[in-house]
């Protein structure tokens, strides 16, 4: 049987968070599969439960931003015997520098949104998971903001990881939709021109005549191309086949926030797309959390909560 829709009531105000002071958080390293190294933190709690919850943040976005989210987030993980984890993307903020290691060479590589395959998310998710089993958790949830949402059910489609227990995608707005209500009637022309210009330019950025945006062709044509290996939300097409989503079999939370500014519906009519096509899973559940943005700013605590209570009623 599967789990109806949960709305969260709307809140009052601001809901304050409570921060347990004796949280503690080690800075952490781990490399992927193909050499990239990559920053983060970890969060054990004192109370183990064996469970652990990887944060995965957005389209140029990284383990430190939107703070308060991450330390509401591991507070009340660290209160339910979860550990908390979030580590840098090799997409991490707009334009950045990694290292990439092979043996004893160390070579300095440009990353960040602007220039990342979304594919290679799998290598970065993959080290995420292997470093908190080596810490001793086997229960592992993944939590994906934004883009982030599209990475973690990319990573799970692709690799049909078992080490995975649960699945929240949070925010899990369409980059085309954002970018057809960014620019109007002018978005197929603009696809059209950075696809001409990636003829010869693939690994380039695109020209500031064409986009603002600080992205080379390759990127920008994974983001908002319909039907691209990115566009794994595609409610936007009434024939999209949500082939990701339909693949899940572990439990699956929907979380969004009602006056998310990406939205080009309703949030509860969009989250019912999301329950009609989650297929396979037995326990789909979603929230729509009032007066939310895209960020959840202000609401952080409400957010921390109802996924804190999801993973602690997983068995």
């Amino acid at each position: 049987m599967v789990e109806r829709c949960v709305h969260i009531a709307k809140a009052a105000g601001p809901i304050p968070a409570t921060p347990t002071m004796k949280i503690h958080f080690t800075l952490e390293r781990i490399k992927t599969r193909d050499g990239i190294e990559l920053d983060g933190v970890f969060a054990e709690p004192k109370r183990k439960s064996g469970k652990a919850l990887i944060f995965v943040h957005g389209l140029g976005g990284n383990f430190y931003g939107g703070h308060q989210n991450m330390l509401t987030l591991a507070d009340f993980c660290y209160r339910n015997g979860i550990a908390f984890v979030s580590f840098n993307t090799r997409g991490h903020d707009v334009v950045s520098r990694f290292y990439k290691k092979r043996g004893e060479t160390k070579k300095r590589m440009l990353g960040g949104a602007g220039f990342e395959r979304f594919e290679h998310c799998v290598y970065d998710i993959d080290a995420c998971i292997k470093f908190v089993r080596s810490q001793g958790y086997k229960k592992v949830f993944l939590a994906g903001h934004s883009t982030g949402a599209n990475k973690v059910l990319y990573h799970l489609y692709k690799t049909k990881d078992r080490r995975v227990a649960g699945l929240a995608l949070l925010g899990p707005l369409s980059d085309v939709v954002g970018q057809m209500k960014e620019l109007g009637r002018r978005f197929n022309a603009v696809l059209e021109k950075v696809k001409k210009f990636s003829k010869h330019h693939m690994d380039e950025f695109v020209p500031s005549d064409i986009s603002s945006k600080i992205i080379t062709a390759r990127r920008y044509l994974s983001l908002y191309t319909p039907g691209s290996r990115e566009d794994v939300f595609q409610y936007y097409n009434p024939k999209g086949k949500f082939k990701e989503l339909k693949s899940i079999k572990v439990p699956v939370f929907v979380i969004v926030g009602e006056k998310d500014e990406y939205l080009d519906r309703k949030a509860e009519e969009l989250v019912q797309v999301f329950e009609n096509n989650a297929d396979s899973t037995k326990d789909f559940r979603s929230a729509v959390i009032r007066n939310a943005g895209h960020g959840f700013a202000k609401r952080e605590t409400i957010l921390a909560r109802i996924i804190t209570d999801w993973i602690k009623s997983i068995k």
